[in-house]
């Protein structure tokens, strides 16, 4: 339900919510966090849910499985941030009646890992200038990517060499830049 989008979408999350909500509510009391903390966790939970079914990382069938995986991810996310407050404490652990699923874990990490990557890289194609974002977006992330050749025409560049120069100096300042 939570990859057709729309309304659709939004009742699948409603309903998630209603479901989890008084275990989402005790797991963020009992490690001293607030409403406004539950909102936060339980939209980034969200989010990374919408994420692994989108990414076809989730390949749960049942509903039993969605809330299982998203009280898992609730879990995650709100640990994380409790150990990045220096706060942890024992009891959050309780109300969890199973070891955390490995391959929730890594999916989590992993999805944790590519949206910093992402800002990273938007963050870096900011620095550079309008043509030479165009040239890497055209050529590196459409599908199929531009010849160098359209590139070159769709900048006013005289030769398909230039295209390719200008987007080679882009794509170093973008490695400089992203740290590699």
């Amino acid at each position: 339900m939570l990859k057709k989008g729309g309304e659709v979408q939004n009742l699948a999350i409603q309903k998630i919510w209603r479901k989890t909500e008084a275990k989402s509510q005790r797991v963020i009391r009992r490690g001293r966090g607030s409403d406004e903390d539950r909102q936060d966790v339980r939209q980034e939970a969200t989010m990374l849910l919408y994420l692994a079914i989108q990414q076809e990382r989730f390949r749960g069938k049942t509903d039993a499985e969605l809330i299982a995986f998203y009280n898992q991810t609730f879990l995650f996310v709100w640990m994380d941030r409790v150990r990045k407050r220096d706060q942890m404490p024992m009891n959050v652990l309780e109300e969890y009646s199973g070891p955390i699923d490995q391959s929730v874990e890594e999916i989590l990490i992993q999805l944790e890992i590519e949206t910093k990557a992402k800002r990273k890289l938007e963050e870096c194609l900011k620095k550079l200038d309008e043509k030479g974002v165009k040239i890497i977006k055209w050529r590196y992330f459409e599908v199929p990517p531009f010849s160098w050749e359209e590139i070159a025409q769709r900048l006013a560049y005289n030769t398909a060499q230039t295209a390719q120069n200008k987007g080679g100096k882009g794509m170093k300042q973008l490695r400089i830049c992203m740290g590699g």
